[in-house]
């Protein structure tokens, strides 16, 4: 096997391990410390909780990510730093700064990260929405997940929505050119009025969605 290249950032060396991690933050802009313990295990690498933490005590300690404690009765939130989102290939348009993590959307990005490790556990690659919105206009998915033929949109819903707006986001993710599926990640809460959206679609359009609960982690 390869051992990963390390490398040095102001006397910290990072490993190709610790590079990978790093991206992974980036892309989905904040995540829970062990969601990237999952992260690691899927990947190979099972950390128990005090080598999960030195891992981003040395990421912090070489500028790429910041953490902090936000949620009550939650683990420490990563989110990067600039050099973080410059070190994933993330260029910031000028003037932009790589900030904390809305505590208004938080729940949701903290949520949408779980979500991705499940599809990449089932081997799917996956393209985050910060790609996505740099792609094109109008609604965009929260991410999109490939494996083979199977390009699935996938939105992450926890907040009420009316069922006439999510019907028109389903509409706009199923007519999406090359898109095979919709997949909606909910709360229970929200389960009835996505599945009477999903009801309420053109038939050829109704089979393409699925709708799941979101990982008991992150409900």
């Amino acid at each position: 096997m390869t051992r990963p290249t390390p490398l040095s950032t102001d006397n910290v060396r990072l490993t190709q391990r610790d590079l990978d991690a790093v991206r992974w933050i980036a892309e989905q802009q904040a995540v829970r410390l062990d969601t990237i313990g999952r992260l690691l295990a899927s990947r190979g690498t099972a950390v128990d909780g005090r080598a999960l933490r030195r891992l981003a005590q040395r990421w912090d300690a070489a500028g790429l990510i910041r953490r902090r404690r936000i949620l009550a009765n939650a683990p420490s939130i990563l989110w990067p730093t600039a050099d973080g989102v410059r070190s994933a290939g993330i260029t910031l348009k000028a003037g932009q700064r790589a900030e904390a993590p809305s505590i208004g959307t938080l729940h949701h990005t903290l949520a949408l990260a779980e979500v991705r490790l499940v599809y990449e556990r089932m081997g799917f690659t996956w393209t985050a929405e910060r790609f996505l919105r740099a792609a094109g206009s109008g609604h965009r998915a929260d991410g999109l997940a490939v494996k083979g033929d199977q390009r699935v949109l996938v939105e992450v819903e926890r907040t009420q929505k009316e069922r006439e707006r999510l019907a028109d986001i389903l509409r706009s993710n199923l007519r999406t050119p090359g898109i095979s599926e919709t997949h909606y990640w909910i709360t229970e809460v929200m389960r009835g009025v996505v599945e009477a959206a999903a009801a309420e679609l053109e038939a050829d359009l109704t089979t393409r969605v699925r709708v799941a609960l979101l990982p008991e982690v992150v409900r």
